[in-house]
């Protein structure tokens, strides 16, 4: 039974390892590559992600980004000492090839969302460059610094 689980969810992920969401949704999935299905994280995409961060992290994208490469380290060191990762949601553990094909999977993770991270960067910025000082001019300093 679980060996079947793990052969299906081997073909489930080599298919959509090679399968890669193709209409972009928004302007951020057009700049950025486009995320790899993986069977457990629920079909997310950039304006999800960009949603998620947002709402749970604040709009942290450095705290986002570093749980991912602490994850992406640490699935890295069982797949170097041969172990397997199990994935609660599925009931399954994945290990060798697969567990290798999910780091890859997790490393792509990573490119988007630090490209996404750059993009809501750049979006910001070009939103505070339209900004007036709070006097409503030019100069920020009052008369009576100068």
């Amino acid at each position: 039974m679980i060996e079947s689980a793990v052969r299906t969810f081997g073909a489930i992920f080599l298919v959509a390892f090679v399968l890669v969401v193709a209409a972009p949704a928004s302007h951020a999935q057009q700049q950025c590559p486009a995320m790899l299905t993986v069977q457990w994280w629920d079909d997310i995409d950039s304006k999800h992600m960009t949603l998620y961060v947002n709402a749970r992290h604040d709009g942290d994208w450095d705290a986002y980004i570093e749980k991912w490469q602490n994850h992406l380290e640490q699935v890295r060191a069982v797949h170097t000492r041969g172990g397997a990762v199990a994935s609660k949601k599925l009931g399954i553990r994945i290990k060798g090839r697969q567990l290798y094909e999910y780091i890859l999977a997790v490393e792509k993770r990573l490119t988007v969302t630090k490209c996404l991270a750059e993009l809501e960067m750049a979006t910001a910025a070009k939103k505070l460059e339209g900004l007036e000082t709070a006097s409503g001019g030019e100069d920020p300093l009052p008369e009576t610094v100068r």
